[in-house]
């Protein structure tokens, strides 16, 4: 079977041939994330937990393991997945290949097949920056990252802010959080089935990384934005867990100043990135980050398996 080293001389490859350039230490980054993933292959209670949340699909714990499959393209390692945790919605994840990419027909349909106790709807599959890689695509979430030397030299985003960001510390203000959060995803419509709110414990961690801002406007919150020390799978450094700003004060630049102001708290270890992940109908949150000087590195794509 292929290995972890051939997962990452492919990925590279598709990469160079997309013109899409990576950091240096890429190659480290991605190693690591494909031997975690490939040692998913023989974790015998990764496969329990998953049959036990999932009981409904009466399989045994292998089933829900990822693993090599054999297609007419090449080797792809893959898996099941459940979009949003949600049984009716399963997927084939593609975590890497070696050969050609798995999107013809054949591959397709070997894909399936291998998976076809699940009834999969769609495949996901990772391509480098944001041009589509099969006619039948569907862009579900982008990444974007940028180094955050780079990101503090370029051009500061000009706003009149007229409110307080500073670092905190304190967690008070979630349930008004949560509550603001579930307002915006009513309102916004399909685009607010795609995305959640951090949760607590997601913003103690950037309590704990000390990479917490919280917005305010005298004495009423506002908003915050949080990062916290996390690996991509093609860079190290910061994942940006949370971006929300109150109705009130949206406009006029302020989510890029204050994300500008979350990047001036970080602490640069040498070659860190900021880095998070954007759905692809979220137009102004992927606006914010470009402004800032984040770009988009790699894209997950839906392809659907039902035709």
């Amino acid at each position: 079977m292929p290995s972890a080293h051939d997962i990452v001389a492919q990925t590279l490859s598709e990469f160079e041939r997309c013109e899409v350039s990576l950091s240096r230490g890429a190659g480290d980054c991605l190693f690591n994330w494909a031997v975690a993933e490939i040692n998913e292959a023989g974790n015998e209670l990764f496969g329990i937990r998953f049959s036990r949340v999932r009981p409904e699909f009466r399989l045994p714990p292998s089933a829900f393991l990822p693993r090599w499959v054999n297609t007419p393209t090449g080797t792809v390692f893959a898996g099941i997945r459940f979009k949003g945790g949600d049984a009716s919605f399963p997927f084939v994840r593609v975590v890497g290949w070696v050969g050609d990419a798995p999107l013809t027909p054949g591959a397709l349909s070997a894909l399936r097949a291998e998976f076809a106790m699940f009834e999969p709807i769609a495949l996901s599959v990772y391509w480098p920056g944001d041009g589509r890689p099969h006619a039948a695509a569907v862009a579900d979430q982008h990444h974007l990252l940028g180094k955050l030397e780079q990101l503090r030299a370029g051009p500061k985003p000009w706003t009149q802010l007229s409110v307080d960001v500073r670092r905190t510390v304190s967690l008070d203000a979630y349930p008004v959080f949560e509550h603001a959060f579930s307002q915006w995803k009513q309102r916004v419509g399909p685009r607010g089935a795609q995305v959640w709110p951090a949760t607590r414990s997601d913003l103690e961690s950037c309590v704990a990384t000390g990479a917490l801002v919280s917005v305010w406007q005298g004495s009423e919150w506002c908003g915050w934005m949080g990062a916290r020390r996390s690996a991509h799978a093609l860079a190290d450094g910061y994942e940006v867990m949370e971006l929300f700003l109150m109705p009130s004060i949206r406009g006029k630049r302020r989510a890029a100043s204050v994300q500008r102001r979350l990047i001036d708290t970080l602490v640069d270890h040498g070659r860190d990135v900021l880095w998070g992940t954007i759905h692809a109908s979220n137009r102004p949150s992927l606006k914010t980050a470009l402004r800032c000087g984040r770009r988009i590195v790699q894209t997950s794509w839906f392809i659907d398996l039902r035709g």
